[in-house]
């Protein structure tokens, strides 16, 4: 029950889960499968995070402590859905006062992803989100206060290439998710231009972004 109020009050949502199980001997390991997490318990949009299933691992100290702390955690199936910025619960409905000031309630040490899919949604309604397939994440400190660091290797939807990035995510927004800061180097592979009219060839880049989750800019270099 630690957990899972520890997870909600971190992402400011309702946490909705299949099946956990803790077990304690010889060192205490966490499994679990089917977690959704409903950002301000919206059933309108798409959840913010689906997981399949996970597994982990922590320490009897960290799982009883403040912030509750899990030391490694392994997932299959994650799908991220990002609100689009300024889309709250409702326009007349106070916000969170939340305290500036208030601790992480929860962190994951290191977190390992593979095959997850990141889905942002837009402000225009039918328009379809941006879709990254991101292959392998490996990310420390999530849930922290500060920046998260983070590697991944995932798949930009148009032009169609692969990406590989080092840098940080972070710290989440829990108002607004769309809003939440990125930072990090890159290399943009093999990218197809044919999917644009009038247009054939590969792309390649690297350099860096920044920027948040909605609206990243990027400094870098190409070849064609």
């Amino acid at each position: 029950q630690r957990l899972v109020n520890a997870l909600g009050e971190r992402f400011d949502s309702e946490v909705q889960l299949e099946n956990l199980t803790v077990s304690l001997l010889p060192r205490p390991k966490l499994s679990g499968r089917g977690l959704v997490l409903r950002h301000k318990h919206r059933t309108d949009v798409p959840p913010l995070v689906m997981i399949a299933s996970f597994s982990g691992e922590a320490g009897l100290v960290g799982l009883l402590s403040d912030p509750v702390t899990v030391s490694n955690i392994r997932l299959e199936g994650l799908e991220i859905n990002v609100p689009p910025g300024g889309l709250s619960l409702n326009d007349d409905e106070p916000d969170s006062d939340a305290d500036d000031n208030e601790t992480s309630p929860l962190i994951v040490r290191n977190l390992q992803s593979e095959r997850a899919v990141l889905r942002i949604l837009r402000r225009t309604g039918g328009k379809a989100p941006r879709v990254f397939e991101i292959g392998e994440l490996d990310m420390k400190d999530v849930g922290a206060d500060h920046p998260w660091p983070f590697r991944a290797n995932l798949t930009n939807p148009k032009p169609p290439g692969r990406i590989q990035t080092e840098g940080t995510f972070g710290p989440w927004q829990e108002e607004e998710p769309s809003q939440t800061p990125l930072a990090a180097s890159y290399r943009f592979e093999n990218a197809d231009l044919g999917v644009f009219d009038g247009i054939a060839g590969i792309l390649n880049s690297s350099g860096a972004f920044k920027g948040v989750l909605e609206r990243i800019e990027v400094d870098g270099t190409t070849s064609m």
